[in-house]
């Protein structure tokens, strides 16, 4: 069975590279960006479905969000699944 791939964008701090570590032998990311949360918020970064986004702000249309910062569900109101 081949498990689909991902793009991880995510911060260049520790919250960042323990994800990509974690996601990365799970086996499910084969491609790294580095941000900066700005950037996310100020639509500097071109996020698809084929990205998973952790500890950054969140952008619509991503395949999956990882982030344990109480401001983002202030920020975002949006329906959640």
């Amino acid at each position: 069975m081949k498990t689909e791939k991902f793009r991880l964008v995510t911060r260049s701090d520790f919250d960042g590279l323990v994800c990509a570590v974690l996601l990365k032998k799970v086996g499910i990311i084969e491609d790294i960006k580095f941000v900066h949360p700005k950037d996310m918020q100020d639509g500097k970064v071109a996020i698809s479905a084929n990205d998973i986004t952790t500890n950054l702000p969140y952008v619509e249309g991503v395949h999956l969000a990882f982030d344990h910062h109480l401001s983002e569900t202030i920020r975002n109101k949006g329906e959640r699944s």
